[in-house]
């Protein structure tokens, strides 16, 4: 689904940037586009299979802010002003993500201590 929305999204703009293009940068970046979103999605499900899906979806839900982060800093052309909403709601899925790790432990008292110390070991 990820890639015919993506295909959707990039055809209107498919003529200007293939002008530009070589046949040789064409079968280059579809290469390289299938072994990233496959080595992404093996890790992927690799991931969920260690550490369960909360901290997974942890780090795969901060990998935007941190890409655009990381941009920002070679280029500066990203103001972190317009990225108070996105930032916000990243925030919030992580304050949500991790109340759903850590909600067994706040219940079970006996156990708390080391399932924390267990849950932020299988996190790192």
């Amino acid at each position: 689904m990820y890639g015919i929305v993506s295909l959707a999204v990039a055809l209107p703009f498919a003529r200007r940037l293939t002008a530009k293009l070589t046949r040789a940068d064409l079968v280059a970046l579809v290469k390289f586009a299938l072994v990233g979103n496959l080595l992404y999605y093996m890790l992927l499900t690799s991931a969920v299979q260690l550490v369960d899906i909360a901290p997974t979806s942890l780090i795969v839900g901060i990998l935007p802010v941190t890409m655009t982060l990381a941009g920002r800093h070679d280029h500066g052309a990203v103001d972190l002003r317009h990225l108070a909403w996105p930032l916000a709601l990243v925030v919030a899925g992580i304050a949500c993500i991790n109340l759903d790790v850590f909600r067994d432990v706040l219940t079970h008292a006996d156990n708390a201590a080391s399932s924390i110390i267990t849950r932020l070991a299988r996190l790192a």
